[in-house]
């Protein structure tokens, strides 16, 4: 008989909320880093959350730490054994990833010995804590403790604090491309566009993000693209209608130029009205 894993939730949810609350674990690990022995561990020994190693960190995000790595006034960050004597990283990719662009040869860490879920649960409680959404991160961790764990929609929005619709597209997000997925990581695109254009197929949805990129748009101006999309069954890149608006793209300006005559005549001709 095939082994599953038992989750946490399944025995307690009450007990799971307390223990793993924000405030609780994270000043756990406070206590931590302050009682506990910090070790120095090989950065060539330390390898990326099996989790997470699929949200790529911009230069920018790893630019941000790299000083205080280089001046070794970062938190130490939290990792856990793993088999061959290495380190798995639950909190801290941005130093690790800093570290290696420094040539840094160790890092501070704290060793814990989490559990697969426990490590889920303490990088999705630590995530919550920071300003930034990072909900590329969330997604990839819900959709772990889903298929692994077997938790349910409903756990879940009781752990993330978030509606049923929230979880839904925060699941829904991990189906992006890697390309989207990182626009969304480095906020180059916010989670409300892509919120947007998440049920769209990938030609259309390549489409709107390189519309979003361009003209900058809204969420809302990006809610009515997308909705114009949907209800065109052939859609057509070079011809989108909004609420109030009709876009048309041209590959040259003689197209366009022959196109401009021709609506000119036709307003003339009354069978254009505006």
């Amino acid at each position: 008989m095939k082994e599953t894993k038992q989750k946490i939730v399944k025995t307690n949810l009450k007990t799971l909320l307390k223990r793993y609350s924000r405030s609780d674990a994270l000043n756990n690990l406070e206590a931590s880093y302050n009682q506990e022995t910090i070790h120095k561990i090989l950065v060539k020994d330390i390898v990326d959350s099996r989790y997470l190693k699929k949200v790529e960190l911009s230069e920018e995000q790893i630019d941000e730490v790299l000083p205080m790595v280089n001046k070794r006034t970062y938190t130490p960050i939290l990792v856990r054994t793993i088999e061959n004597e290495k380190y798995e990283i639950i909190i801290g990719r941005q130093a690790y990833f800093a570290a290696k662009k420094a040539g840094v040869e160790t890092l501070d860490c704290l060793v814990k010995n989490y559990s697969d879920e426990e490590a889920l649960i303490i990088s999705a409680t630590y995530i919550q804590g920071l300003k930034r959404g990072h909900v590329v991160d969330q997604s990839y961790i819900c959709n772990e403790l889903k298929k692994e764990f077997h938790y349910k929609n409903k756990e879940l929005c009781l752990f993330f604090k978030q509606s049923p619709s929230q979880i839904s597209n925060i699941l829904k997000l991990s189906e992006l491309s890697p390309k989207v997925l990182r626009l969304i990581s480095n906020e180059t695109i916010s989670y409300g566009h892509a919120k947007a254009f998440a049920r769209l197929n990938s030609e259309q949805i390549d489409y709107v993000v390189e519309e979003i990129k361009k003209n900058n748009l809204s969420v809302r101006e990006t809610e009515r693209l997308v909705n114009s999309i949907s209800t065109n069954q052939n859609f057509n890149p070079n011809l989108v209608v909004t609420k109030l608006g009709i876009t048309l793209k041209f590959n040259s300006q003689e197209s366009k130029e022959k196109a401009l005559v021709k609506i000119e005549k036709l307003i003339k001709k009354g069978k254009i009205k505006f």
